[in-house]
């Protein structure tokens, strides 16, 4: 596999077969197929880079200096 596909994304698809605990190589390779080894898991949301994380200490956009 890793010569068909980038070293992450076997990695990736590795990891999540484990965490169904598929320990073949047919769903791997079948995440890699599809490119699914990078999709957000169900019921898991994926948080944007530019996100500000919700805490009582950061001020938001509406904080007069």
């Amino acid at each position: 596999m890793g010569e068909k596909y980038e070293l992450h994304r076997v990695e990736a698809a590795t990891l999540r077969a484990l965490r169904f605990g598929a320990t073949s190589y047919k769903p791997v390779e079948r995440m890699l197929r599809l490119g699914l080894e990078l999709q957000p898991l169900p019921g898991e949301q994926e948080q944007p880079e530019h996100c500000t994380p919700e805490h009582a200490n950061v001020r938001g956009p509406g904080y007069n200096h």
